[in-house]
C-alpha cells in the first residue's frame, strides 16, 4: 500500500445511507441549478447538512451534461473531499513530529487543494527522473561531479527553476504543481531535488535558513550546500 494511503484511516466514516425520499432528492437536484444565488445557497446548505455521505448520491451529477449542475455538484463534493484531506494532513503532522517523511507530507498537503491528484502518477515522474540519473551519473566520482550531473539533468535537461517572477504564487508550494510547471519556491524545489536524490540513495538533506532553503550533500569527508532555487548553484 502506498504510504500516503495509510493515513486515510483518519477520515471520519462516511454515512452509507442518504435517507431522503426520491422526490425530495429530485427537487434538490432541480433547485441546485436555480439562477437565484440565494436559492442556490439555501439548497447547497441543505444538501451539505446531511454530511459527507451525499457524495455518493451526487457523484453521477458531477458528470451531467448540464455544465451548471456539474459545477455546483462538484463544488459540494470538493468541499467534503478537502475536509477529509485536511483531516488526513493534520493527523499526519501531529503523529509524526520531526521524523515525518517529507515527500509523503507534500503529497498529503497537495491533496488538501487538489483533491483528485493522482499521487502515484507524480511519484512515477520522480522515479523516471531518478532512473535517468542512475544511467547518467558516475557514483564513484567526487560529490561535485555527482551534483553537477544532477543539476545538468534537473535544471538544464528538464528545465526546473525557482519562480523568481511570481515568487508568492500559491502553486509554488504544491509538489504536483511544481512538477507540472517546472518551477516553485525555494523549499519546494529543494524537496523535489531531495526526493529524486533519495531515490538514488544519495546523502542529501534539507537545510532551512532565514528566508531561504538549501540542500546539503554530506558524506564523511565533505559537505556541499546546494541552492536548488538558483538552478543548483553550489555555495
Amino acid at each position: 500500500m502506498p504510504k500516503y494511503l495509510r493515513h486515510m484511516t483518519y477520515i471520519p466514516p462516511e454515512s452509507s445511507v442518504f435517507d431522503l425520499p426520491d422526490e425530495k432528492k429530485a427537487a434538490l437536484i432541480s433547485l441546485l441549478t436555480d439562477e437565484d444565488p440565494e436559492v442556490f445557497k439555501t439548497i447547497r446548505d441543505e444538501i451539505m447538512s446531511h454530511g459527507s455521505g451525499v457524495r455518493t448520491w451526487l457523484a453521477p451529477y458531477a458528470l451531467d451534461e448540464d455544465p451548471l449542475l456539474r459545477r455546483r455538484t462538484q463544488e459540494i463534493v470538493t468541499h467534503f473531499d478537502r475536509a477529509d484531506a485536511d483531516t488526513v494532513f493534520s493527523a499526519f503532522c501531529l503523529n509524526h513530529g520531526e521524523e515525518l517523511d517529507l515527500e509523503e507530507g507534500c503529497w498529503l498537503l497537495a491533496r488538501t487543494v487538489y483533491t483528485d491528484i493522482n499521487i502515484s502518477a507524480y511519484q512515477a515522474i520522480l522515479d523516471d527522473y531518478a532512473h535517468d540519473l542512475m544511467l547518467q551519473l558516475d557514483f564513484g566520482s567526487e560529490p561535485e561531479g555527482i551534483v553537477a550531473g544532477i543539476n545538468q539533468h534537473l535544471f538544464k535537461a528538464c528545465g526546473f527553476t525557482g519562480n523568481e517572477e511570481d515568487y508568492y504564487h500559491p502553486d509554488n508550494s504544491y509538489l504536483n504543481r511544481v512538477i507540472d510547471r517546472h518551477t516553485g519556491s525555494p523549499i519546494s524545489i529543494c524537496i523535489l531535488y531531495m526526493a529524486v536524490c533519495q531515490r538514488l540513495g544519495l546523502p542529501i538533506t534539507g537545510i532551512g535558513l532565514p528566508g531561504h532553503f538549501l540542500c546539503r550533500y554530506q558524506n564523511p569527508r565533505q559537505e556541499l550546500y546546494i541552492d536548488a532555487f538558483n538552478r543548483g548553484r553550489v555555495l
